[in-house]
């Protein structure tokens, strides 16, 4: 008799959040999450230094499939913050907006 197996071998990411705790206690806003055979991190980290670091220990869990969306914060210095403008739309109850211009 011969049987069939189907697996799924993915990364552990219960193990690589304890490392990255262990190495980086102060990183508290870092986001893991598999996704098929990928690891996605997300979140904020306090430096570029930082961030490389968290990258390397990520790509021994899975090398060449990590997806990074983490964003330093605070900004460093000699990258200022794009300047963001506050716009507030007001619509008239029973009215349909189809564009709006700026």
């Amino acid at each position: 008799m011969i049987a069939v197996f189907d697996l799924d071998v993915g990364v552990d990411l219960v193990r690589l959040k304890q490392h990255l705790a262990e190495l980086l206690p102060e990183e508290t806003n870092l986001h893991l999450k598999g996704t098929h055979d990928h690891v996605t991190i997300s979140g904020t980290i306090s430096s570029e230094g930082r961030l490389h670091q968290v990258l390397s220990v990520a790509e021994a869990y899975a090398p060449k499939k990590v997806l990074n969306f983490i964003k330093i914060y605070p900004e460093p210095i000699g990258n200022p913050a794009p300047d963001v403008q506050t716009v507030t739309v007001e619509v008239i109850k029973g009215t349909a907006v189809g564009s709006v211009k700026f």
